[in-house]
């Protein structure tokens, strides 16, 4: 089993004002730095990020960064079509260990937009030690009071599923694809799978209420 991450970072982040992937934290990092070592830290093998609209700013802020660039030429069609560049290139980069007509088959990979923020390393632990222990699902979905949010860890059909679908199509949802496949939710005492960031109020509020070090922008 491989588990790689999958961070989306191509919206052009209109509400916000401001790019979601460069927003500062106060030791001088920044958002998409953080979502990289959580998942790094997690135990990702390899990550890919998904850019677009400020896809050049991202990168220069970022040639450090030990990241596989997907560029998504056609980001305006939505965060799904994001999601089929990152996958894509995830399965020409990590062929299946032995032949399989599957497309997918050994590859897992954890799903994180850049504007859920707040998610605690040991959730993304939790998922891929359940997708290791239990591979008779497609998805593994993490629960906090009764509520999916990110990240979710994806093998098998739901790769294939997400790359067979139009992005235009109004099916091309992965929370739709999920719920039609055989999927497991995963109890975890994190609220930060439901943050979900896209305003400078929503920001700031966040921010008010954590102890996290980012910073409020102005």
């Amino acid at each position: 089993m491989m588990i790689c991450g999958l961070i989306l970072a191509a919206g052009v982040s209109s509400r916000m004002g401001a790019c979601k992937a460069l927003l500062s934290l106060r030791d001088g990092s920044t958002l998409l730095s953080a979502q990289y070592n959580l998942l790094k830290n997690a135990g990702c093998e390899s990550i890919a990020v998904v850019v677009g609209a400020n896809n050049k700013d991202i990168v220069k802020a970022h040639e450090d960064l030990d990241v596989i660039w997907v560029e998504n030429e056609q980001w305006e069609l939505g965060q799904f079509s994001s999601l089929q560049c990152g996958l894509d290139k995830l399965l020409k980069l990590s062929p299946p260990p032995h032949p399989s007509p599957l497309k997918g088959e050994g590859l897992n990979v954890v799903i994180l937009p850049i504007d859920t923020v707040g998610v605690e390393g040991k959730t993304v632990e939790i998922l891929i030690s359940e997708a290791q222990q239990d591979e008779n699902y497609d998805a593994y979905v993490p629960e906090y009071a009764g509520r999916g949010g990110h990240p979710i860890l994806i093998t098998k059909k739901i790769i294939t599923r997400s790359l067979d679908l139009d992005p235009k199509n109004e099916r091309a949802r992965l929370d739709f694809i999920i719920s039609e496949a055989h999927h497991r939710m995963v109890p975890v005492d994190d609220k930060g799978i439901r943050n979900n960031i896209n305003t400078r109020s929503q920001w700031r509020n966040y921010i008010s209420q954590s102890q996290e070090i980012f910073q409020i922008i102005r």
